[in-house]
């Protein structure tokens, strides 16, 4: 299985460098039980033959049913990426394909869409100044870069996505300046760093897989994977004027630690996210939690994974989650679930009630379902909201799969 994550490292304060794949961390999960399948499909296989391969972010879906996503390869490693899309009746269509030159390189991030069905996303490698780039794709194949980044006081290597606002303006995360930074880019791409993380305190290393939020008032919400009052990182808001806010600081141990994934809102304002650590079940430093945020500063731990006997309920989540309307959330794992992919199990797809209560509603094989799960969007089109998602490895070709689970 290469370790295609660890080209484009994050690192925790005071540790080695550690890739975003947790296939190469050394843990103590081991899995055997498999949950029911929940009516889960493999609605493509990538074999990386011209088509793409091994995806390391969800997908997006618009209107007519059509999935957009990006893969991190395009036809062998020499090749760097791919923006897919994929249409209801499972047709694969590759819109773009990366040439890691000016125009950018490996995505590692999920899309967004405006209305004339313009795509814009990020790769954190290539670019004219070779640190990454934001892009827009029109619906025409056109592609075009809004934003290369240099490296310096504008920041560079973009794990995560953009978030697009009715304006047109989009925000995101960045490495850079000490530890970090947010930006916004006008229509026009003109850069403004709106706030450089200090590695203190205020947070180290934000947006590692997730976008940013906004809220109706134009504050910003993400976490950082370090920093904070215990160097386990934190959830953060932004202010429109630049003010930082830390609204959590993890402190380990149950209380869970590195949120590599963003965050959610609910309309009671009400902030829900995922740790890939912590949680003390299961492994030694925990395998990861489930928490909501009140608006008060009160955090509650919701679920600690590991907590079923051989990991069966999953670990290590990466990924942020979504809500349905009656409350209940929906993730992934990147581990844990069902014997394989090392005896650490391949991953999972979580629904958890508002009372706690976690069932896993499919848990990856290795085989022809795929291997470590990216994040999940749910189709708000149907009353019932299948999920939809994709899965860095296995599948017919081993290069990744797309899926539909019923929730």
């Amino acid at each position: 299985m290469p370790n295609l994550r660890a080209r484009i490292p994050w690192t925790r304060p005071g540790s080695a460098v550690l890739p975003l794949s947790a296939a190469a961390l050394i843990v103590g999960c081991v899995s055997s039980a498999v949950a029911g399948d929940y009516g889960f499909k493999v609605l493509y296989n990538f074999a990386d033959a011209g088509d793409g391969g091994f995806p390391m972010a969800g997908v997006i879906k618009d209107g007519a049913g059509n999935l957009y996503g990006t893969t991190f390869y395009y036809n062998g490693a020499s090749t760097p990426g791919t923006v897919f899309k994929l249409a209801p009746d499972g047709t694969e269509t590759v819109l773009y394909h990366f040439a890691d030159g000016n125009d950018g390189g490996y995505p590692n991030a999920s899309l967004s869409q405006d209305e004339a069905g313009n795509l814009y996303g990020t790769t954190p490698l290539g670019g004219a100044g070779g640190d990454g780039v934001v892009f827009m794709l029109a619906p025409n194949g056109t592609q075009t870069v809004i934003h290369s980044f240099t490296g310096g006081n504008d920041g560079g290597v973009p794990r995560a996505g953009v978030m697009r606002e009715k304006k047109g303006n989009l925000y995101g995360t960045a490495a850079g300046g000490c530890c970090g930074l947010v930006y916004r880019l006008s229509r026009d791409g003109r850069d403004k760093v709106l706030y450089n993380f200090l590695g203190g305190t205020d947070g180290d290393g934000p947006g590692a897989s997730d976008r940013l939020i906004r809220d109706t008032a134009g504050n910003l919400y993400g976490t950082t994977v370090g920093g904070g009052a215990y160097g386990e990182g934190v959830v953060f808001k932004l202010a429109q004027d630049g003010t930082e806010s830390v609204l959590h600081s993890f402190a380990g141990g149950s209380d869970g630690s590195i949120p590599v994934a963003g965050v959610i809102e609910d309309r009671a304002g009400n902030l829900y996210g995922t740790t890939y650590m912590g949680g003390g079940k299961g492994c030694s430093a925990g395998c990861g939690t489930v928490f909501k945020l009140a608006p008060d500063g009160t955090e509650t731990v919701l679920y600690s994974f590991c907590s079923q006997t051989n990991c069966s309920d999953g670990g290590f989540p990466e990924t942020g989650l979504v809500q349905d309307r009656a409350g209940n959330l929906y993730g992934t794992t990147l581990e844990g679930g069902a014997a394989g992919c090392g005896a650490v199990g391949c991953g999972t797809v979580f629904r958890l009630t508002p009372d706690g209560v976690e069932t896993v509603l499919h848990a990856f094989t290795g085989g022809a379902d795929g291997n470590s799960p990216n994040g999940l969007i749910q189709d708000t089109a149907k009353e019932k909201g299948d999920l939809y998602g994709t899965a860095q490895y296995g599948g017919a070709s081993g290069a990744g799969t797309v899926f539909k689970v019923k929730k």
